[in-house]
């Protein structure tokens, strides 16, 4: 009886050892096969990319080739191209201008310097595009002796991403955009119309940004004009004025490409509104980026003439500094249960041998 005594002492011994290494391994278990999935939803996936070089090369203009021709040069729709000229041949000047054709085969001319160019010097011109394919480029100069120019075509930011009024204020709001669009005008004998359809919520603070992206050369007439008004899902129609009260419903005439003509409105309905713009211009073609911000509630929305004190219930809220979320690859749940099961077996196996151990000794 005392050698059982014993030897159940010394099994109950063994089995607290295994429960420890069965407690150590489940814990290395659990930390080896856990997945954590951060919460990413504050992070903006939707960035300007990064600038890339399309081409970047000296070329020489001289009496017999004063006119140069870059094919395929791919522009992606909503983008803005840099196009940077630099006289590389020192004690000389020029002038130059530069054509674009795009996918369609439209002409749009986009530059002309505005004054002599120098050695190491600079001159620059960026493009808004419309459609995305291969575009051409036509390189003239157009005055001074025999020279060699760096030409670099690189793409950089989205259209009207970084644009500001023509008094420095109010640079567009990009990052709350809701629509945005980039579209191209053709110029008509009257003008040219187009309407958009956008939902927009009720009690909203919108936005609206309107500028060109195309530039026209310097000595070309760029005069574009625009007149819009926005009509309410209740057939409410809202004229944007440009000197109310004075005179009639006015246009406005576009700034320079790269900047933008913006206004502010409020609504009172939930629903399609319908945004009509009507534009007259003088050069052949233009590239207009139209962009809708929203900036948010424009009131409590507590309405005196709805007799309703129930709380509404905000089943929208959300926390995006939750802790992360966690899955397994296995239930810790099983480990626990194959732990036990393990450990009854263990018990059992014990009891037998000291059951068989105990008749044999008797």
């Amino acid at each position: 009886m005392v050698n059982l005594i014993k030897q159940l002492k010394n099994i109950f011994k063994a089995l607290i050892c295994i429960l420890i290494i069965f407690l150590s391994s489940f814990q290395f278990i659990y930390e080896y096969n856990h997945i954590e999935t951060k919460n990413t939803s504050h992070l903006d996936l939707n960035t300007s990319a990064n600038e890339l070089v399309l081409h970047d090369k000296l070329h020489c203009f001289h009496d017999g080739n004063l006119s140069l021709t870059l094919n395929n040069i791919e522009f992606e729709y909503s983008y803005n191209y840099l196009i940077t000229l630099t006289l590389e041949t020192d004690h000389h000047g020029c002038k130059m201008n530069i054509k674009l054709i795009d996918p369609e085969g439209d002409f749009y001319y986009i530059f002309n310097s505005p004054e002599v160019m120098r050695y190491d010097a600079e001159q620059t011109t960026k493009y808004g595009a419309v459609l995305t394919g291969f575009h051409s480029l036509i390189f003239q100069k157009t005055m001074g002796p025999n020279v060699n120019i760096r030409i670099k075509i690189e793409q950089v930011e989205r259209c009207l991403e970084y644009t500001t009024h023509t008094d420095g204020s109010y640079m567009v709001k990009f990052d709350q955009r809701i629509y945005y669009d980039v579209i191209k005008v053709s110029k008509l004998v009257s003008a040219r119309s187009y309407s958009w359809i956008r939902f927009l919520q009720t009690d909203h603070t919108y936005r609206f940004y309107i500028g060109r992206v195309s530039p026209v050369a310097i000595n070309l007439d760029s005069e574009t004009r625009i007149y819009y008004n926005i009509t309410s899902p209740s057939g409410v129609l809202y004229q944007i004025w440009e000197l109310w009260p004075d005179g009639e419903w006015q246009n406005f005439t576009m700034p320079d490409a790269h900047n933008h003509l913006t206004f502010p409105f409020g609504t009172v309905g939930t629903g399609d509104y319908i945004l009509d713009f009507a534009f007259e211009q003088e050069p052949p073609h233009v590239n207009i980026g139209i962009i809708i911000a929203d900036l948010g509630s424009a009131s409590d929305q507590i309405d005196s003439q709805i007799n309703d004190t129930t709380t509404p219930s905000d089943n929208n809220s959300s926390n995006n500094d939750a802790g992360p979320i966690i899955s397994y690859l296995i239930p810790p749940e099983a480990y626990l249960g194959m732990g036990i099961f393990a450990s009854m077996l263990i018990v059992a196996v014990m009891i037998l041998i000291v059951k068989n151990k105990y008749k044999s000794d008797n």
